[in-house]
């Protein structure tokens, strides 16, 4: 039989393990729920602010259709036609002010009635253009009473455009009212869960107490029973150790598969690049062409191709970069190049069904992705080109400085609306020996080094100058090789294809 003093020690050391489990308990229960409040709160962070951006993004719309209708009234009460031009041009600017807010919105995460809302304003506004068109050239010819005619028609149409933008704010507050009533409540449900754990282990502490003081006599028993629990609870941990390891197992496999997969999408994209031994062969003049792709697979695209005596070279950038973006580029090249066998030497009308193609397309399977595209024909000197791109740069044989052509007004980004046929102009560049053009994607003016600094379209035209007098694939290889430098170990953010092309004869 032991000694009483040891039975008397015992019972302390039980006791005060005890005390120890319940404060271990009650921590371990408020940190719980304190931590299930502040993901509610953060939650609920993210709903007003999401909601701000929306709303703010659908204000910028609105506002950028009432600039619009402001303009168009301000036309009527100009007389001199480069009055009216510059007016034209603000007007164009707000229209891109509303086109890049609700790319902006569409990105975010809306409801599917709110999708519709879009859909039916981009309705809308397609059937104002017409009558905008028409005003301007009222307006051009002194016509004031179809100008006002027209305004006023087109007013309606825009009116009822910031009705429903309006509803979509209206709408998108009583969304972000109600998640933050819910957020709320399920604030105040936390922390009654996290009151009643807390009186429920003390209530069941008091009893495990007792128990300790009345029953230390069978100690023996509590410690198997724990011990069993113990090694239960080891059995589970196993389990759950063996369950991770294959769900593991399984993401690697599925990682493995989707790298196969972008590494399928690369070489399919490299394979329809045309390769050098094409571009050697292009009469009268020299090419020198790459693409670089940030990730596995990249949304850059250019082509050479020659049909019925004429030269066409396109190239194009796809917003963002990956799968989705190159799945767009190898839709523009399979397009491009049907057009070209198809016999559409007017680079306007290729620029317009290739734009309803990648729309069609894009619309189909519900990506929001677009794309800049320039396209240009060359025949007989002439580099005749269409489509809105990077600036192109030409340095003449017998001049030391570089001119920069501006796309802007060529055309508009493929794949955002469905008809962009007002907005296509063509600009002819005489070439003669000796002359070359540079085509670029802004991955390279946007790349940046360690220090956060920008390549800039000033550095890649003094190289373009610096490399002049070497051949056209040696200028190629120095501009990219001091891009590379310039870069060096800092993460490439987007795609780089750069392009020169020579006459030669």
């Amino acid at each position: 039989m032991q000694p009483r003093h040891h039975n008397a020690r015992w019972q302390i050391i039980s006791i005060i393990l005890g005390y120890v489990l319940i404060v271990g308990l009650l921590g371990l229960t408020t940190k719980v729920g304190l931590d299930n409040i502040n993901a509610l709160n953060e939650s609920l962070k993210t709903v007003v602010l999401q909601n701000n951006i929306k709303a703010r993004y659908i204000s910028e719309m609105s506002d950028a259709i009432k600039k619009r209708m402001l303009y168009l009234h301000t036309t009527i009460h100009i007389d001199d036609p480069f009055e009216i031009d510059a007016i034209w041009e603000i007007y164009s600017a707000a229209a891109r002010e509303f086109i890049t807010a609700r790319e902006k919105l569409t990105a975010m995460s809306l409801t599917p009635d709110q999708l519709d809302q879009l859909d039916g304003q981009r309705k809308v506004l397609a059937q104002a253009q017409p009558l905008l068109d028409s005003t301007l050239n009222a307006v051009r010819d002194e016509d004031k009473d179809l100008a006002r005619a027209n305004i006023l028609k087109a007013q309606q149409l825009n009116d009822e455009v910031i009705k429903d933008l309006q509803r979509m704010k209206d709408l998108q507050q009583e969304i972000a009212e109600s998640a933050v009533v819910n957020s709320a409540r399920a604030i105040s449900k936390a922390r009654n869960r996290i009151l009643s754990l807390i009186a429920a282990i003390v209530i069941i502490s008091f009893f495990i107490l007792v128990a300790v003081i009345l029953i230390i006599q069978r100690q023996s028993q509590n410690v198997s029973s724990l011990l069993s629990r113990l090694e239960q609870a080891n059995t589970e941990l196993e389990d759950k150790v063996v369950q991770r390891t294959e769900e593991l197992l399984s993401s690697r496999e599925e990682n493995a598969r989707m790298g196969a997969e972008l590494a399928v999408t690369n070489k399919l994209q490299q394979m329809l690049l045309p390769p050098p031994v094409e571009l050697e062969h292009v009469p009268e003049l020299t090419v020198a062409a790459s693409m670089s792709p940030a990730e596995e697979a990249g949304g850059d695209y250019y082509d050479v191709l020659r049909y019925d005596g004429q030269t066409i070279i396109g190239i194009g950038d796809v917003t963002g970069h990956g799968l989705e973006s190159s799945v767009v580029m190898l839709m523009t090249q399979a397009a491009v190049r049907t057009l070209a066998v198809s016999g559409q030497q007017d680079p306007v009308k290729f620029v317009s069904v290739l734009n309803k193609i990648l729309y069609d397309n894009l619309q189909r399977i519900n990506s929001y992705k677009n794309m800049t595209f320039m396209l240009a024909h060359y025949q007989d000197g002439v580099f005749t080109a269409c489509g809105q791109h990077e600036e192109m740069l030409l340095l003449r044989k017998n001049s030391d400085a570089v001119e920069r052509i501006d796309t802007m007004d060529l055309g508009f980004p493929l794949g955002l609306e469905e008809n962009i046929d007002a907005f296509l102009q063509t600009c002819q560049i005489p070439l003669s020996v000796g002359d070359c053009l540079l085509l670029y994607t802004d991955g390279i003016p946007e790349a940046q080094n360690q220090a956060g600094e920008f390549y800039t379209v000033e550095r890649l035209i003094a190289q373009f100058q610096i490399s002049r007098n070497l051949s056209v694939q040696q200028m190629h290889q120095h501009m990219l090789n001091d891009l590379r430098a310039f870069i060096g170990m800092h993460e490439v953010y987007d795609d780089i294809t750069l392009m020169l092309i020579k006459r030669e004869t």
